[in-house]
């Protein structure tokens, strides 16, 4: 007798999306790419002043999408 352990999968019930071509895409285009403008990048020297560039670029998304995108719950007939 083979026993295979199967490890629980934890699937996504919702997302943030916005629609294609909507005020709220070019509102989170237009939003990033002026908060982009003003990370400092061109005084990076070294491995950790990257990584808080980084960061800055990261966190700048993360508050545009949640700022501009909505949840939606996702379904059997949601697109893949």
């Amino acid at each position: 007798m083979v026993i295979i352990s199967i490890a629980e999968e934890c699937i996504e019930m919702s997302k943030r999306t916005t629609a294609k071509n909507s005020d709220e895409e070019a509102n989170f285009m237009d939003e990033i790419l002026a908060s982009f403008s003003k990370v400092d990048v061109l005084t990076v020297s070294n491995i950790d002043e990257l990584e808080d560039a980084v960061s800055k670029f990261a966190d700048i998304i993360d508050c545009s999408w949640s700022k501009y995108s909505k949840p939606v719950r996702i379904t059997k007939h949601s697109k893949s």
